[in-house]
C-alpha cells in the first residue's frame, strides 16, 4: 500500500505524479540530495531521503 503514512495521501492522477518527480530529481540536481528509493530485498519498500523546504 503507497502512501500509508503520506499525511499528504495518493497523488491525485499520473500528471500530478509525473511533477512530483520532476520536482525531486530538479532538487536533487540543484543541492546534491533528495529523495531515495527503499528496498526490503527485491520488493521496493518505499521512499526515504530528505529535502530542502522553505
Amino acid at each position: 500500500m503507497t502512501n500509508a503514512h503520506n499525511p499528504l495521501g495518493a497523488s491525485p492522477d499520473l500528471r500530478a505524479s509525473e511533477e512530483m518527480l520532476k520536482s525531486w530529481l530538479q532538487h536533487r540536481m540543484d543541492h546534491g540530495f533528495g529523495y531515495e528509493l527503499a528496498f526490503e530485498g527485491n520488493r521496493l519498500a518505499g521512499i526515504c531521503g530528505a529535502r530542502r523546504d522553505l
